[in-house]
């Protein structure tokens, strides 16, 4: 995700919303603790269909309506299969991605929550109405962030961690330590990498945090928490803009073998035909951890949001890397790519 400029949104908001939105903008970003805490019912299921509203002959807003088979329920309870309904047609903010054939983690509130989130907003008369229809229907929380495609393998460590984060949330008072300790444990994960170093280091995803305006601010980090989240990336590194995260998260010390992963993504996004844009940033903290006192400086990089020109930024890293002793590494093999709603490919 990049920030969209909001001047912008001021004169393409009638050609990119389909319809009208409480939120103009990307909405402030929600992860899997926050999810897990919001959500009535959280389930494994299998998406057995979409139906549309040309299917059932409306033409209402927030009508489409995906059938789940329900695998597993991890939060809440529920009588069989659940329907929930949303707009897929929606392009900004960003809606839940249902899709057909796959198996989603599903973060839901009932029918009954999102009217009573709507007693402010529309009148009584209307409330009512919506109240009768969405009667046995469930709503995603948080748009695109309630709905994850987690691999296979990645599901037994996401219950572990939903289990978990519902149990720390039932207690009173909340054992902080013991928070910030579970999304440590996210962050040392490639599929829930984002989800725990956005909630300890915000700051780090600029592109998400530009929407956010809840009260928050980092927290100086531990020795232990770094060395964990740095093992946990060599065991399962990432070449999206976690990696940029995760190095402002472990700070400028060097560490031979993290530093030799990380540069062996960094090659290999270097060769690509065009850069992310969140690279140089990324290059920058590594140059850091080599004796550079300002890495974006060294490699000429502009404080803005383009992305830096590939032939350009190649150039300046070589030189950086003269500059420092920055050792060559060759080009690491792609990472696997993970699936929409996990990691660094976490929506709008």
């Amino acid at each position: 995700m990049r920030p969209f400029p909001r001047r912008l949104l001021a004169v393409l908001g009638p050609v990119l919303f389909a319809a009208p939105l409480a939120h103009a903008y990307p909405i402030a970003p929600v992860t899997l603790w926050e999810l897990t805490e919001q959500a009535e019912l959280v389930v494994l299921a299998r998406v057995v269909a979409i139906e549309s509203p040309q299917d059932r002959g409306e033409r209402d807003f927030e009508s489409d309506i995906a059938r789940l088979q329900v695998l597993e329920v991890w939060k809440g309870s529920t009588g069989g299969d659940v329907s929930v309904t949303f707009s897929r047609g929606m392009i900004c903010p960003a809606p839940p991605r249902y899709l057909p054939g796959e198996t989603v983690l599903a973060f839901l509130e009932s029918g009954a929550t999102r009217t009573r989130s709507l007693r402010k907003e529309v009148p009584a008369e209307t409330l009512q109405a919506l109240a009768a229809k969405w009667t046995n229907r469930w709503f995603t929380v948080a748009l695109s962030y309630g709905t994850l495609y987690p691999d296979g393998d990645d599901v037994p460590f996401l219950h572990d961690l939903v289990e978990d984060a519902l149990a720390l949330q039932a207690r009173s008072p909340l054992p902080e330590g013991e928070r910030r300790a579970w999304h440590v444990r996210a962050a040392t994960r490639r599929a829930t990498r984002w989800q725990g170093l956005y909630a300890l280091d915000r700051e780090s995803d600029e592109a998400h945090s530009s929407y956010d305006r809840k009260p928050g601010r980092r927290t100086a980090t531990t020795a232990d928490e770094r060395r964990e989240v740095m093992r946990g990336f060599i065991v399962e590194p990432s070449d999206d803009h976690t990696l940029a995260m995760t190095l402002s998260f472990v700070g400028p010390q060097p560490e031979a073998e993290f530093d030799r992963v990380v540069l062996g993504q960094v090659e290999r996004l270097l060769a690509e035909p065009k850069v992310p844009y969140w690279l140089g940033d990324a290059m920058a903290r590594v140059a850091e951890r080599y004796g550079s006192r300002n890495g974006r400086r060294d490699l000429g990089l502009k404080d803005d949001w383009e992305a830096p020109h590939t032939a350009a930024l190649r150039l300046a890293w070589q030189r950086t890397r003269d500059r420092y002793d920055i050792p060559f590494v060759p080009a690491a093999p792609a990472p696997p790519r993970e699936k929409r709603g996990v990691s660094g490919s976490t929506p709008d």
